[in-house]
């Protein structure tokens, strides 16, 4: 009678355990990129609708409103993984037509 396992079978378990790795862990590490891209656009879009009511009540601003006076922290590296310390959201007024589009770079 045989107690424990064979070097073969050790291997083998080995092998198996080795090629399942390398399966799934590549589309894990993709999975939590493509999320974190859908923070950071969530964040921008979050911004732009902030911006829209900021003009609601400032109707005559125009120009880059950063981030902060729209009332969105700004300290956001240990959360979307990008720090947008200087960003903003650009309103362009054409007439009656306004144009909202977020700034990395509100200067």
């Amino acid at each position: 009678m045989k107690n424990g396992f064979t070097l073969m079978e050790l291997l083998g378990v080995i092998v198996i355990l080795s090629l399942l790795i390398l399966l799934i862990v590549p589309n894990i590490l993709e999975q939590v990129s493509n999320k974190e891209e859908d923070v950071n656009e969530a964040y921008q879009e979050a911004a732009v609708a902030a911006a829209q009511l900021y003009l609601d009540e400032n109707p005559t601003a125009k120009g880059c409103i950063p981030i902060d006076v729209l009332g969105l922290d700004k300290n956001t590296e240990e959360v979307l993984g990008k720090a947008y310390d200087n960003a903003g959201v650009n309103i362009t007024v054409d007439g009656s037509k306004k144009t909202f589009t977020f700034a990395e770079s509100c200067s």
